[in-house]
């Protein structure tokens, strides 16, 4: 007997809609079915990330099935997975979150992870009856906000916000580049992305590295001549960019063409797959740095992580794309919290009850525990990496290190 409850991911991107459907994890036929419909960015500029957003939404439920399911008031439950292929632009994704949640009677919302999608979808949510589960370290900068606030005590974040996000990967870069004096901030434009160029010059200032310039550029943008070019006018020792793998890789090819008009760079939105082939299918030939915002990533060297991105390939039949590794895990443990915290809460219907309990359970995310602070916020480690020669390497870093 498969009986339905509706929770929702909403993932937008800039790309075409287009509906398609899939089913992650297995059950007994005997088990009711907790469907969660995902509208993720499966085509588009955001391809990558959201065909790995989908990935990690698959990983959890195999994992919660593998794990004996949801157990409450006797009865078993499993998760499910329904995709739609969706645009991120702001106005749509609000229109579809309000959607699902009036249409279809969602409870349960899983994204988006935008930041302009969020910041959009935010009025909405706040006021409605749902839970809510965002990728972007925006809203775990409102839930720092608006702790205490009702409209936000079922709303929870994914990753660790903003002020914590930049301060660790500034400290993390200058632990592998201790010598730079000089940086550049290339950032994409618009008023959302405003806040992260500050917070990125703020922690450069407090480890005395002199900012040069911020530069901004459009997100769709792929031709990076003319902010190179002014970046060889001074050649700073480290520039911070993001935020989408077609950027970054972008960014740094053209960067080896002009001769690497700066000494290293960090990056928010790629991972390895830039570092190791950015330089005409070759590793970049200046020291390349990557946030992890839960600090899973393969070259940890902990065994385990190397096993999670293993059942990761094993579950979507195939590994993430190297530039998208950061978001092959971004939704994978807060569905095993969710299960947990339905089974505290001895409910799968009841929001309200959900999200206190999920202010109160851990999971294993494959590094150590992790779990949600009163306010919502994710917490748990961050780790910059470093790829120089092909050759990669990790640390766990915290602000104010």
């Amino acid at each position: 007997m498969r009986k339905k409850f509706a929770v929702v991911a909403a993932v937008m991107s800039l790309s075409t809609a287009a509906a398609c459907g899939s089913d992650g994890g297995t059950s007994s036929v005997n088990d009711h079915v907790i469907e969660i419909g995902a509208v993720l960015s499966l085509t588009g500029p955001f391809a990558a990330q959201g065909e790995a957003h989908l990935g990690s939404i698959k990983l959890g439920i195999d994992q919660v099935t593998k794990a004996g399911g949801i157990t409450v008031n006797g009865q078993k439950y499993t998760f499910a997975v329904t995709t739609k292929d969706s645009a991120s632009d702001p106005a749509k994704a609000t229109a579809g979150v309000l959607g699902m949640i009036r249409d279809e009677g969602v409870k349960y919302l899983i994204g988006p992870a935008d930041t302009p999608s969020v910041v959009a979808a935010e009025s909405v949510v706040t006021k409605q009856d749902v839970l809510w589960l965002a990728g972007s370290t925006y809203i775990s900068g409102r839930l720092e906000a608006k702790a205490g606030d009702p409209a936000f005590a079922k709303i929870f974040g994914t990753n660790p916000s903003a002020a914590t996000v930049f301060p660790a990967a500034v400290n993390g870069a200058l632990q592998y580049q201790p010598g730079t004096k000089t940086a550049a901030i290339v950032w994409p434009s618009g008023a959302a992305s405003d806040p992260y160029v500050e917070l990125i010059e703020k922690a450069f200032a407090a480890k005395g590295v002199d900012v040069v310039d911020k530069l901004r550029f459009d997100i769709a943008s792929t031709d990076f001549s003319g902010i190179l070019t002014k970046l060889k006018s001074y050649k700073p020792d480290i520039v911070f960019t993001g935020t989408t793998s077609g950027a970054v890789q972008a960014f740094a090819s053209q960067a080896v063409q002009l001769g690497s008009p700066f000494g290293s760079m960090i990056v928010l939105g790629a991972t390895a797959g830039t570092g190791l082939t950015g330089n005409n299918g070759k590793p970049l030939p200046f020291p390349y740095m990557y946030i992890m915002n839960r600090g899973l990533d393969p070259y940890t060297g902990n065994p385990d992580v190397t096993q999670l991105f293993q059942q990761y390939e094993q579950v979507n039949g195939k590994p993430p794309a190297l530039d998208a590794q950061l978001y092959a895990t971004e939704f994978t443990s807060s569905i095993n919290a969710l299960a947990r915290a339905m089974e505290k809460a001895g409910t799968v219907d009841d929001p309200d009850a959900v999200a206190k309990a999920l202010k109160t359970v851990s999971v294993n995310a494959g590094n150590g525990d992790v779990s949600f602070a009163q306010n919502g916020v994710l917490q748990a480690p961050i780790a910059v990496c470093e790829l120089r020669d092909g050759d990669g390497t990790c640390k766990l870093v915290t602000p104010g290190q």
